[in-house]
């Protein structure tokens, strides 16, 4: 034996060392094999023909094809047919330029389960070099719940941007459309302070001018029944009642608008009864019969009721201009105005009217309809449960007290207007009124009286920076906790400051209030 050979002993080291190795290299095998198999993701490893060789557990669970149903098959199978044809092409490119990326970058891609449905897909790949050949591995990853996230996100986008674009049209159509009967009623007013007419053209233009007065506060006030919609600020009492009194309540405010235009207006009796609020189906119907004594010009106009099963149809026909197909997916959107009513009785506004009616619909839940032809008329419509019976209506409860003073009602609002018409209203109805534009006043004022007020009527933004409700705190502080409290506000944060309601024992009206409802709120109160 030459002395370069090596020994036996040395052999059997080399051997014992080659061996260990293998048995590390297997180790590693298995401990990658197995993180592979419990990885997160579905894995998948093809080889240079697309042939599976390779998947871990979570395939099963992703695409419901057992282990044995996938190895050496091409990895079509995991593909709608769709795509088979182009991910060979594919994968021919990526073996010649291995490199670990993102597939399919921008692309959207889906992935095929056993039983055939679709899903969409996140897919990275990773080259493997193995005994000089490459294969590829696949980590997939179900991207539903990500595109359903990303599609809600993307809806909110689009509904945030379609509304600041609404609400600089609403700027915009609403800045115009005040403007219009504000600037003529400022020339009319001109015209009568400088004393330059004639009396009886003086009389004309004092009409004319109350005429702008009155176009521009109805205006305004469809602009903020929209805002007091948009705050959630309008709720539904619903209660049963006749359909006539709704209709009787219609013909006498549009009888003499019709009149004037020469316009024949009818009621076909009914003796229905509806279930829901009559308030606000009176608001719909009267913006329907609004609108149809508008844009009509000869013939007239016809309210009615049809019943059909256990639900009424109340209906407003008219002979005007109507509505073409196109501009009746339209019209119940804010600001719209169809094309034919250019020109047509200039004072009507600025769109709103049936924007109204679709958001209070959408409140009760009534279905509205609309069936028109170009130049032969509309017929607007809404659907209502019905009713067997009335509730016996009830006069207006009021709060006439029984003697002057009984009744002591403290008012706080920054604006010393509202405070004066407050404290008339008040006044009228038979109470005793302590009223101030601040809350240093007012206690001023209440420690002066004999007695701690009924309740406190408050605005809740005050001036300067302090809130109805610090007033609140103090006057209970001094006079005890139970006096009752009605916060007026005009904040769009209505839902928020009603929570603080329930809280703090006190109720919440929104601006505009109109003197009834305020006077009802008040009798609550005290009743409470």
């Amino acid at each position: 034996m030459s002395q370069e050979e090596p020994t036996r002993a040395e052999l059997m080291r080399r051997v014992a060392e080659l061996e260990e190795a293998n048995a590390g290299l297997a180790r590693k095998a298995r401990r990658a094999t197995e993180i592979a198999k419990t990885a997160p993701d579905a894995l998948v490893v093809v080889d240079e023909d697309g042939r599976i060789v390779f998947v871990n557990r979570r395939v099963r669970e992703l695409f419901g094809f057992d282990r044995e149903e996938l190895l050496g098959q091409p990895l079509g199978r995991l593909l709608p047919e769709r795509y088979r044809k182009g991910h060979d092409r594919h994968l021919s490119h990526y073996v010649a330029q291995p490199k670990v990326r993102p597939m399919g970058s921008g692309l959207d891609l889906w992935a095929r389960r056993a039983d055939g449905t679709e899903f969409p897909v996140e897919i990275s790949l990773s080259p493997i070099r193995l005994e000089g050949k490459t294969l590829v591995a696949s980590s997939i990853r179900d991207a539903t719940e990500r595109r359903e996230i990303e599609g809600r996100l993307q809806a909110a986008r689009t509904q945030a941007e379609a509304a600041t674009a609404e609400k600089t049209r609403f700027i915009a159509a609403a800045s115009h459309d005040l403007r219009q009967p504000l600037q003529a009623a400022a020339i009319y007013l001109d015209l009568l302070v400088d004393d330059a007419l004639e009396p009886d053209r003086r009389a004309a233009t004092a009409r004319k001018a109350k005429d702008c007065v009155d176009s521009l506060r109805a205006l305004l006030n469809k602009v903020l029944h929209i805002s007091k919609l948009d705050a959630g600020a309008v709720s539904a009492r619903r209660t049963s009642f006749r359909v006539q009194a709704v209709f009787d309540r219609l013909a006498a405010q549009f009888q003499p608008l019709a009149r004037e235009k020469g316009l024949e207006l009818r009621v076909h009796p009914s003796s229905e009864n509806a279930h829901s609020d009559p308030i606000l189906v009176g608001q719909i119907l009267e913006n329907f019969v609004s609108n149809a004594v508008r844009y009509t010009e000869t013939g007239g106009v016809l309210i009615g009721c049809r019943r059909r099963g256990g639900r009424l149809r109340l209906q407003v026909w008219d002979t005007g201009v109507g509505v073409t197909e196109d501009d009746r997916e339209k019209i119940f959107g804010a600001f719209y105005r169809a094309a034919e009513s250019t020109g047509v009785n200039a004072t009507g506004g600025i769109g709103l009217g049936l924007a109204i009616v679709d958001e209070l619909a959408r409140l009760l839940d009534h279905p509205i309809g609309v069936r028109s032809r170009p130049g032969s008329g509309s017929l607007f419509e809404l659907t209502v449960p019905r009713a067997k019976t009335a509730e016996t209506g009830r006069a207006r409860p009021g709060i006439r007290s029984s003697g002057p003073g009984d009744t002591f009602i403290a008012v706080l609002d920054d604006n010393p207007a509202i405070v004066d018409a407050l404290r008339t209203v008040l006044e009228v109805a038979g109470n005793s009124v302590a009223a101030a534009t601040n809350t240093e006043d007012l206690m001023v004022e209440l420690r002066r009286r004999s007695h701690p007020p009924d309740a406190l009527v408050t605005d809740f933004r005050l001036a300067p920076d302090t809130t109805g409700l610090e007033t609140l705190e103090i006057v209970r502080g001094e006079f005890g906790a139970s006096i009752p409290a009605i916060v007026l506000t005009g904040d769009s944060s209505f839902e928020t400051l009603e929570q603080k309601a329930r809280e703090g024992g006190f109720r919440v009206l929104a601006k505009p209030v109109d003197a009834g409802e305020l006077l009802d709120e008040i009798q609550r109160c005290l009743a409470g």
